[in-house]
């Protein structure tokens, strides 16, 4: 009986058919949960399954309780393991499960087919936030395939926060979707920020967290803005190198341009950490790594010209959803930055655009300075010098230094007067 099933498969999977892909979702609405089907078509059973989901189409792997690959082999995965559905040839029958990933992989799905098709997929993070799912070996107990359909289930998937058309690829064959409904995807970000000292004028480190609920618009631009008074230290400069573009883009960057760590948390692959360098042309560098996950983020540091304030920006972030995100720079006496030179309560703004299109938004966070602010008097020193003191000739060049006592006050403005006849 069951070889004449095989046989009656057989004829059935080596119907012609043109290779092809289409792809349907149970709505359209952007950010939704929802059931994402992908009906696939081969010429010829391939050889591997590769499978690029558009950045934004998210699935959460802890929402489903874990099969080992083990159990999965042995056709043992329980219900609640289940993630969606498999069907060959439009009615044979199978079932999509969420497995324990081996070490250094982000997820894995496995794919049974009436038991006797098994194929287990590997789930890895692209750069810009989408997810690829591969097969390197196509099981097909030794059938041609010529059809498949695949259906992830609305517990497990969502839809991207962005509107427009989305594209899957399936081995090089390309099938779309659509999303509406922008302006109604919630955004509700929040900032907090804390130091490691509240002390005036001195260097600290400093920690600034982003925070967004669940089913909130993905970040698409952060632009933060540190407190006026707070400045880049000085001492920072003893012993750091900067990281190039090069190094960034390719081998990594040298130990000693790093000024800070990164935690990431996202329902897709948890709590993530990373590290922050200072690149060249005034950068920041974000590595954030996990299990077969590395997301590179890039950061403009930049200041105003009338304040001094300084603001970091992050553009084109990768479409991946995060409950909270915390930047901190190290302390010490190799400290980022050097805290306000004056006491009181000092605010700090992010604004963040979504990738729904929706209103930018704009969040503050307060921290106080509030220890050393009895200032020492101000007092400052002029020394003059002149390469050559003889008199009616040429000086030189003449060199002017001012100081003034650490931790006083910074020097607005400066007017020199130069003596008669030095002209």
């Amino acid at each position: 009986m069951r070889r004449l099933f095989t046989v009656l498969l057989f004829l059935l999977l080596a119907s012609p058919a043109h290779a092809g892909v289409t792809v349907s979702t149970s709505t359209t609405q952007a950010g939704e949960a929802a059931d994402v089907t992908i009906d696939a078509s081969f010429a010829s059973t391939p050889d591997g399954v590769v499978l690029e989901l558009p950045a934004g189409l998210v699935g959460n792997p802890n929402a489903a309780a874990k099969c080992s690959q083990a159990a999965f082999e042995a056709l043992g995965c329980l219900p609640n393991a289940q993630v969606g559905t498999a069907t060959a040839l439009g009615f044979v029958p199978g079932a999509i499960y969420n497995l324990q990933p081996s070490p250094g992989e982000p997820a894995r799905l496995g794919i049974s087919i009436l038991g006797l098709i098994k194929n287990q997929a590997v789930v890895s993070l692209r750069p810009d936030g989408g997810l690829t799912s591969t097969i390197p070996r196509l099981n097909t107990g030794g059938l041609p395939l010529t059809s498949l359909r695949l259906t992830l289930d609305r517990d497990f998937m969502a839809l991207p926060t962005s509107c427009g058309t989305h594209a899957v690829t399936l081995n090089g064959e390309r099938g779309a979707f659509t999303t509406t409904g922008c302006a109604s995807v919630p955004f509700n970000p929040s900032v907090a920020a804390s130091l490691q000292t509240r002390q005036r004028a001195v260097p600290s480190g400093a920690t600034v967290t982003l925070s967004l609920p669940a089913r909130n618009a993905h970040v698409k631009r952060a632009a933060i803005v540190l407190p006026e008074g707070t400045t880049l230290s000085p001492g920072v400069a003893n012993g750091l190198a900067g990281c190039s573009q090069a190094q960034f883009a390719g081998a990594g960057c040298p130990a000693a341009a790093q000024v800070g760590t990164v935690k990431f948390d996202t329902p897709l692959l948890g709590v993530l950490d990373g590290r922050v360098y200072f690149g060249d042309g005034f950068r920041l560098y974000v590595v954030v790594e996990g299990p077969g996950v590395q997301v590179k983020l890039a950061g403009d540091v930049q200041l105003n010209p009338a304040t001094g304030q300084i603001t970091t920006v992050f553009d084109n972030l990768p479409q991946v959803p995060f409950t909270t995100f915390a930047l901190t720079f190290n302390g010490g006496a190799k400290a980022v930055l050097n805290n306000p030179p004056t006491c009181g309560p000092k605010t700090l703004a992010a604004t963040l655009t979504p990738w729904s299109g929706s209103a930018v938004r704009r969040a503050t966070a307060s921290f106080t300075i509030d220890r050393g602010c009895a200032l020492p008097a101000f007092a400052p020193g002029l020394k003059v010098a002149a390469a050559s003191t003889a008199a009616g000739r040429p000086a030189g060049a003449v060199t002017m230094e001012i100081t003034r006592p650490d931790g006083a006050e910074d020097l607005s403005s400066v007017t020199a007067d130069l003596p008669p006849g030095l002209a």
